[in-house]
């Protein structure tokens, strides 16, 4: 489902109370929807950081649920209109993107305890300043190496990791 980060996943027991139907319900419905062809359904994770040191865990997240275009078709619904519909969706939700970015401003925040050395010379102060350096690229990579993992469980789930497909 589209919204203003990109994308969210439906949980069965949203589906059910947003249908007015019972859970054992809604997960009937959607095996029936699967087995007839008309959804897929791909299970997603995420990596979130453990409390020990070192440690991360793998999150389960809500599967994607998408329905294929032979439901639509089936429905009676022109498949055309209905692509139209997801183009005018998704570039509404870049623009949001984009306004929201222009508001946000993205500034380094620096430790200047980092940046000053135990002693007072050049050399300590070279030291602690590409230590300091050298810590920021670890968390940057660790960060670009969660988010390239996220993306790559999004696309593996047949899903743009941004925007509703």
């Amino acid at each position: 489902m589209p919204n203003a980060l990109g994308f969210r996943s439906l949980t069965v027991s949203f589906i059910a109370k947003k249908a007015g139907i019972g859970l054992k319900r809604a997960y009937r419905a959607l095996s029936l929807l699967k087995r007839a062809g008309y959804l897929r359904l791909t299970e997603r994770f995420d990596i979130k950081e453990g409390g020990r040191a070192d440690e991360k865990r793998f999150i389960g997240l809500a599967a994607v649920k998408c329905l294929m275009p032979s439901f639509f078709k089936a429905c009676g619904i022109n498949l055309q209109a209905l692509s139209a519909q997801r183009r005018l969706a998704r570039k509404r939700l870049d623009r949001q993107k984009k306004q929201e970015s222009n508001l946000v401003v993205k500034a380094p925040v620096i430790d200047i305890a980092n940046l000053v050395g135990v002693k007072k010379n050049a050399k300590a102060h070279l030291g602690s300043l590409l230590t300091h350096l050298k810590e920021e690229e670890r968390k940057q990579r660790e960060q670009r190496e969660q988010e390239r993992k996220r993306i790559h469980s999004l696309l593996a789930a047949g899903e743009a990791p941004f925007e509703e497909t």
